[in-house]
């Protein structure tokens, strides 16, 4: 009996340990899992149970544990995530610039939106190093004292792996026409395209369903 349980200690300190440094963020989950394991095991032979329940009964702890440690982000995805293209640009109908700020137009709808999110709960905002995406995101930042995260506007899979990084958080991202369509792609699988003369979308993605609404602001 004391052999069986050093034997059982070796094996699960170097998995406790390779949970909390190798597989984080599921680090934790897997050292309870293990901890959960190894008490089932313990009752069980202290109330005596027959080999073969024994067997079961382990089995079911371990597949319980498993299946809810290993469900599916999207079963703990954001609440909700607000995707759109910053307003008007200055430079509309002149000579393309580098880094336009916005203009009259594109102030007011930037202001528009703040007044359309503030009471919505965003706990993070997500805009690319332009001025244009970053003056459309300002006024709902103001309004409600959420920083402003920059995210450069080719990094795409890192905007992503943010995004899902804040499991219990409703998003706003602010892109262009160029990048929110691979933004929502990647969020809710579906196509969209944004003419360049547009700057009223704005997307509505429910992880927890997988699904994408589009309103005109």
């Amino acid at each position: 009996m004391l052999r069986t349980r050093i034997l059982t200690a070796a094996v699960l300190i170097p998995a406790v340990l390779a949970a909390l440094f190798l597989l984080p963020p599921r680090g934790w989950g897997i050292v309870t899992l293990l901890v959960i394991a190894f008490a089932a095991s313990e009752w069980s032979r202290l109330v005596d149970l027959p080999v073969p329940l024994r067997i079961a009964f382990m089995a079911i702890t371990l597949f319980v544990g498993l299946a809810l440690l290993f469900m599916p982000a999207s079963a703990f995805s954001q609440k909700l995530i607000f995707v759109i293209r910053h307003a008007e640009r200055a430079d509309a109908g002149l000579p393309s610039q580098t880094d336009p700020p916005l203009s009259a137009a594109g102030e007011a709808r930037a202001q528009k939106l703040a007044a359309m999110l503030a009471d919505t709960g965003v706990k993070d905002i997500f805009a690319t190093e332009l001025k244009r995406t970053q003056d459309t995101a300002k006024p709902l930042a103001m309004k409600t004292g959420v920083a402003v995260e920059q995210v450069g506007s080719k990094d795409t899979a890192v905007l992503i792996a943010k995004i899902k990084s804040h499991p219990n958080d409703v998003v706003l991202v602010v892109g262009h026409s160029n990048t929110v369509p691979a933004i929502l792609k990647a969020l809710a699988g579906v196509d969209v395209a944004i003419a360049d003369n547009e700057y009223d979308n704005l997307f509505v993605v429910v992880p927890a369903t997988g699904t994408m609404t589009r309103i005109r602001y």
